[in-house]
């Protein structure tokens, strides 16, 4: 907006009008344009409040500054840069020999603002205005030209597969880019059970392993104690004796880089070769903390009421995954716990008056004790427990062959009368069985999850998930009925961001849509506008192939913003071509000479943005690596909309002033057709 307003007050400097002059009547030219262009702009940008997960509670904070920074430089656009400009000093002035600078500064500063004179005068506007009038001349030729140029260029992101249409072929898909890390850890879990000790020995070996890199920096170990602070919500964790944790610190990535060092993914790959080797362990896993949305790369829960269906349905599925190469540290939330002992009342347990509370209570005091009494020592209460003998506890049998009390746990009736004891495998069923550490249910139904990693330098998460999805998930529950299958994790947060947007951005472009056709008062010259939209996403894609960066959902916000850019460069030269149209110019002149005009605005605002971000392009910081999308998107999208924007909005408005005058002859010929049809009136008494 600033660059609009300040190019067009410097445009009437230039053509001879008095400085003050200038800055009134160049501002009061453009306020409505600029107004709302700022407008869409915003109202581009407000989809991104409505984004679900977790990538909505990161981006959410964008729309709002844009809000608040677009508002406040509309109105320093509007009101005070006008001011400023109001001094600005006359032609003359600034492009006749009146005086000799004094200093080198003012002389080098003349001679620059010579050549950029004398570049857009006698260079830049001769040579487009020629290359317009031709494009102008086959219009139709030149947008089918560049309509064909930009689905070839979406065709290298999205197109038909043999799974059907999918995003990602040429140019990869990453919903968030994986980056260099510099922290990561391990969980290692054992049979329940295991002692510290087990653990630390476990543990110890892998710390050995990492030391003796020269990436890392330190190594800690965590015995008895697991903590997933990398997963969805707050941290939490576990703390039992079979679990452990390798916290490992490696050096900055920059400086791993500089030194030609290894990355965290080659670490991370000679790591997992040396844990596949330990014994004993039931599972052990690697995560990688480079930031972005947490949550595992494979989460697959399945619920279902029968619980060992889901157990042997999760065991084909680890099985499935296993064969797909780059996909690591499979497991599943299920995990065996200690033996115990199950007791279960026979029938012939109903006449004796045991119940299940009575029967659990003796046995529980046989195995565990009864509190007979207590002492008081050195202030403090002291419980004495009556138990059996610890050789009669230590044997499982043993327990069966109790005798237990019937009826009540009294040994004395009412009429003092012995209560009769009776053997316990005679009244029970004593069973052997394996306990859970945790039961996990999914809308009050058992479930398993299942989970994995992506070891991305051999293949992406989308792939995986997709071939599951189609190939495998659809016989899985054939197999198993009645059997509920959720991709959750990543595939959960995307499904979450892009199913906002799906209702979000069509309401965002009706309202650029509805602004559009307030300003031209028209129905369909705001699509000649809109239009530009897509040449950038051609430019976006391109530039993402040619960097050789993944799209990714930080590019997709790119687009958002470019979409706010193209649009307000179409809608101030569009509106430019109107009013000349208004003054009484021919459309055909009246497209080149808005187009010149706008020829110096739309540069600088392309050149000062290409300017400001490609410095992050090449930005090889780790906090710099995340951002680096969104500004590939912002370039080369601009680069390419930019040439695109000064030709073929011109021809598509132009196209469009053929369609109006075809319309204006087809409803001119058919008023022509039934006048000549229409019957002459004979005055009343006039005889023929």
């Amino acid at each position: 907006d600033a660059i609009v307003i300040g190019e067009n007050i410097y445009r009437r400097v230039e053509e001879g009008l008095p400085a003050r002059q200038a800055a009134i009547e160049g501002a009061e030219e453009v306020f409505w344009p600029v107004t709302i262009a700022v407008t869409t702009t915003i109202a581009a940008f407000s989809p991104l409040l409505f984004i679900s997960g977790q990538i909505g509670d990161f981006m959410r904070q964008l729309p709002i500054v844009v809000l608040a920074a677009l508002s406040v430089s509309l109105v320093e656009a509007l009101i005070i840069l006008p001011s400023h400009l109001a001094h600005l000093p006359a032609k003359k002035v600034r492009y006749q020999d009146t005086e000799r600078p004094k200093t080198r500064v003012r002389r080098w500063l003349r001679r620059a603002s010579r050549a950029q004179h004398g570049l857009m005068t006698n260079l830049l506007l001769p040579t487009y205005e020629r290359f317009l009038r031709f494009a102008l001349s086959w219009r139709y030729v030149t947008v089918a030209v560049a309509v064909s140029a930009c689905m070839v260029a979406i065709g290298l992101f999205m197109g038909k597969t043999e799974r059907g249409y999918s995003l990602g072929n040429i140019v990869p898909w990453e919903f968030v880019q994986a980056m260099d890390a510099e922290s990561m850890y391990a969980i290692i879990e054992m049979p329940v059970g295991s002692t510290n000790d087990q653990v630390r020995e476990r543990l110890q070996i892998l710390s050995d392993v990492a030391m003796e890199m020269p990436e890392v920096q330190t190594a800690q170990m965590d015995v008895g104690i697991a903590l997933a602070v990398t997963d969805v919500g707050a941290t939490g964790g576990k703390i039992q004796s079979h679990l452990g944790q390798l916290w490992v610190e490696l050096m900055a990535a920059d400086e791993r880089e500089s030194k030609g060092l290894r990355s965290s993914d080659d670490i991370l790959a000679e790591l997992r070769r040396v844990s596949e080797t330990l014994t004993g362990v039931n599972s052990l896993t690697w995560e990688v903390m480079n930031g972005g949305p947490g949550g595992k790369d494979i989460v697959i829960r399945l619920s279902g009421d029968d619980f060992d269906n889901l157990k042997v349905a999760a065991s084909e599925l680890i099985a499935e995954l296993s064969f797909y190469a780059g996909v690591v540290d499979l497991d599943e939330n299920t995990d065996d716990g200690k033996r115990e002992a199950r007791l279960t009342l026979r029938e012939s347990a109903r006449p004796t008056g045991i119940t299940v509370s009575a029967l659990g209570r003796h046995v529980r005091a046989a195995t565990y004790g009864a509190e007979a009494r207590r002492i008081t020592r050195n202030r403090e209460d002291v419980k004495i427990m009556v138990r059996y003998p610890k050789a009669f506890r230590e044997e499982l049998a043993n327990i069966e062959s109790m005798w237990i009390p019937s009826g009540s746990a009294d040994m004395t009736g009412a009429s003092g009368e012995r209560r009769a004891w009776v053997p316990l495998h005679e009244v029970a069923e004593l069973t052997e069985a394996v306990g859970y550490t945790t039961l996990h249910r999914a809308e009050q139904k058992r479930a398993i999850t299942v989970f994995g990693e992506i070891d991305n330098a051999v293949t992406s998460s989308s792939d995986v998930i997709s071939k599951v999805r189609s190939d495998f998930v659809p016989g899985l529950i054939k197999q198993h009925p009645g059997m509920k299958v959720e991709f959750m994790g990543a595939t959960e947060e995307q499904g979450k961001a892009f199913g906002s947007l799906k209702i979000a951005f069509p309401v965002a472009m009706l309202l650029v849509y509805m602004l559009l056709a307030g300003l031209f008062r028209s129905y369909f010259q705001p699509l000649v506008v809109m239009a530009a939209i897509p040449f950038g996403i051609q430019g976006a894609i391109i530039g993402h192939w040619l960097t050789d960066n993944p799209m990714t959902i930080l590019s997709m916000i790119g687009l958002v913003a470019l979409t706010g850019i193209l649009v307000n460069d179409s809608l101030v030269l569009v509106d430019f071509i109107n009013t000349r149209i208004r003054s009484g110019m021919p459309h055909f002149e009246a497209s080149i000479e808005g187009a010149k005009l706008r020829l110096r605005p739309i540069l600088l605002t392309t050149l000062t943005t290409v300017a400001g971000l490609t410095p992050l392009m090449f930005e090889r910081s780790f906090q710099a690596k995340f951002l680096i999308p969104m500004a590939v998107t912002l370039t080369f999208g601009l680069l390419f909309a930019t040439a695109l924007t000064l030709i073929i909005v011109p021809s598509l408005n132009m196209i469009f002033f053929d369609m109006q005058a075809a319309v204006s002859r087809m409803f001119a010929h058919r008023d022509e057709a039934e006048e000549e049809t229409e019957p002459e009136l004979t005055p009343a008494g006039v005889t023929t």
